[in-house]
């Protein structure tokens, strides 16, 4: 079975071989699937806040609601699967 996440991705970083960016709408929801996927010891760094940034609010946006979820060597296709289970689940 495969497995595909319901959520939107930044099309502009689909080559990024170390992590996959999610954006959600919301810091909230971001924090939330982070937290229920380090319970599933999947760590997924996130970016540092750019509040400080207030002539470009896009970047500001963008570091507050972005989820990297790793893509690395570590994870094969399983992983991937099970990753992308946990995340639609709580969608």
């Amino acid at each position: 079975m495969n497995y595909y996440l319901k959520i939107k991705t930044l099309n502009k970083f689909k080559n990024n071989y170390f992590t996959y960016p999610l954006i959600f709408n919301n810091r909230n929801l971001r924090d939330k699937i982070r937290k229920i996927l380090i319970e599933n010891k999947i760590y997924c760094p996130i970016y540092w806040t750019l509040e400080f940034d207030n002539e470009q609010k896009c970047n500001n946006y963008l570091s507050n609601n972005i989820l990297a979820i790793p893509i690395d060597q570590r994870y094969n296709i399983k992983n991937m699967e099970f990753i992308c289970q946990i995340i639609n689940q709580h969608l």
